[in-house]
């Protein structure tokens, strides 16, 4: 599998990586194949990586004209789906909006 490993202007640089189990047994641990970087473009980055953001700041933001908010920064921690859905309905805001 790969990783992002550097957002660089005009796209991501991702790495090969593994999981490797420690010989003493314990958790597995993802390690990245060096030399393994290669550079993917792109105009746009959505971050999917269940932050949570601090509730003053999302009732500070909900009150805001022209901003939207969906994800884990309106729900919480959730699933993928579930953020892309939120996000699916931002859009629609947005787009009833303009």
């Amino acid at each position: 599998f790969q990783a992002p490993v550097e957002v660089k202007e005009g796209g991501v640089v991702f790495c090969d990586c593994e999981n490797v189990q420690p010989e003493d047994g314990s958790r597995v641990i993802t390690r990245i194949i060096e030399g393994t970087e290669h550079f993917v473009p792109c105009d746009t980055l959505i971050t999917a990586i269940s932050e949570k953001p601090d509730p003053a700041l999302r009732e500070e933001a909900q009150g805001l004209r022209n901003v939207w908010l969906c994800g884990d920064f309106l729900t919480g921690p959730a699933t993928v789906v579930a953020a892309v859905a939120s996000a699916r309905s931002a859009v629609e805001e947005i787009k009833t909006s303009l």
